[in-house]
Protein backbone atom coordinates (compact mmCIF):
# COMPACT_ATOMS: atom_id res chain seq x y z
CA UNK A 1 0.00 0.00 0.00
CA UNK A 2 2.98 2.54 0.78
CA UNK A 3 4.28 1.82 -2.46
CA UNK A 4 0.74 2.64 -4.02
CA UNK A 5 0.68 6.19 -1.87
CA UNK A 6 4.08 7.08 -2.88
CA UNK A 7 2.55 6.51 -6.10
CA UNK A 8 -0.05 9.25 -5.52
CA UNK A 9 -2.80 6.55 -5.12
CA UNK A 10 -5.38 7.63 -2.20
CA UNK A 11 -6.18 4.60 -0.46
CA UNK A 12 -9.71 4.31 1.59
CA UNK A 13 -9.60 1.44 4.43
CA UNK A 14 -12.84 0.16 5.26
CA UNK A 15 -14.08 -1.79 7.73
CA UNK A 16 -17.91 -3.74 7.46
CA UNK A 17 -18.54 -1.79 4.64
CA UNK A 18 -17.62 2.33 6.16
CA UNK A 19 -14.68 3.95 5.04
CA UNK A 20 -12.38 4.19 8.37
CA UNK A 21 -9.12 5.28 7.07
CA UNK A 22 -7.36 7.42 3.99
CA UNK A 23 -3.80 6.91 3.37
CA UNK A 24 -3.15 9.65 1.06
CA UNK A 25 0.98 11.01 -0.13
CA UNK A 26 1.87 14.22 1.89
CA UNK A 27 1.35 17.50 0.77
CA UNK A 28 4.01 18.27 -1.47
CA UNK A 29 6.15 22.03 -0.28
CA UNK A 30 5.42 24.79 -2.03
CA UNK A 31 7.54 25.35 -4.76
CA UNK A 32 9.42 28.66 -4.39
CA UNK A 33 8.50 31.34 -6.68
CA UNK A 34 10.51 31.72 -10.07
CA UNK A 35 12.19 35.32 -10.58
CA UNK A 36 13.20 35.70 -14.11
CA UNK A 37 16.85 37.59 -14.35
CA UNK A 38 17.60 36.98 -10.41
CA UNK A 39 21.44 35.83 -11.18
CA UNK A 40 21.83 38.52 -13.83
CA UNK A 41 25.21 39.87 -13.10
CA UNK A 42 25.71 37.11 -10.07
CA UNK A 43 27.01 33.97 -12.07
CA UNK A 44 30.34 34.08 -14.70
CA UNK A 45 30.74 31.18 -16.90
CA UNK A 46 34.28 31.19 -18.21
CA UNK A 47 34.17 31.41 -22.44
CA UNK A 48 36.24 28.21 -22.44
CA UNK A 49 34.02 26.34 -19.78
CA UNK A 50 32.99 23.52 -22.62
CA UNK A 51 36.06 22.66 -23.91
CA UNK A 52 38.19 19.65 -23.44
CA UNK A 53 40.69 19.81 -20.25
CA UNK A 54 43.25 17.66 -20.58
CA UNK A 55 43.98 17.64 -16.74
CA UNK A 56 40.66 16.32 -16.43
CA UNK A 57 40.45 13.65 -18.82
CA UNK A 58 43.47 12.57 -17.42
CA UNK A 59 41.92 12.37 -13.91
CA UNK A 60 39.25 10.25 -15.35
CA UNK A 61 40.95 7.51 -17.18
CA UNK A 62 43.63 7.30 -15.04
CA UNK A 63 42.49 7.97 -11.75
CA UNK A 64 42.00 5.56 -9.00
CA UNK A 65 38.93 3.23 -9.55
CA UNK A 66 36.56 3.11 -6.18
CA UNK A 67 33.21 1.78 -5.19
CA UNK A 68 30.21 3.58 -5.04
CA UNK A 69 29.23 4.73 -1.71
CA UNK A 70 26.01 3.42 -0.43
Amino acid sequence: MVKRVERGEVILIGRYGRVVAKLVPPDAPPKPKRVPGVWKGKVWIASDFDEPNADMARMMEEGPVEPVAR
